[in-house]
């Protein structure tokens, strides 16, 4: 599947996503789709095998991010079992 782009992207948008949320992939000849949400309320997001290791690293960042976030608001917090 060839889709035409300009700057790498097809659509503008913004979507919120909950811990909720529905989410599925299927694996295709040169890409996959990412599904998320379900039949009423959906985004697909179709990409190729590179495009997708791209968002795995910038999605991997942000979660090591958090993690080190995390980490240091535990290490802030005053001992509690004094």
């Amino acid at each position: 599947m060839t889709v035409r782009t300009f700057c790498g992207i097809t659509v503008d948008s913004g979507v919120y996503l909950n811990d909720e949320c529905t989410m599925k992939h299927a694996v295709y000849p040169g890409g996959i789709e990412v599904d998320l949400g379900h039949a009423t309320a959906s985004l697909h997001l179709g990409m190729t095998d590179k495009a997708l290791k791209k968002l795995a690293g910038v999605l991997n960042a942000a979660v090591a991010e958090l993690e080190q976030d995390d980490a240091v608001q535990q290490q802030a917090r005053p001992d509690e079992s004094s």
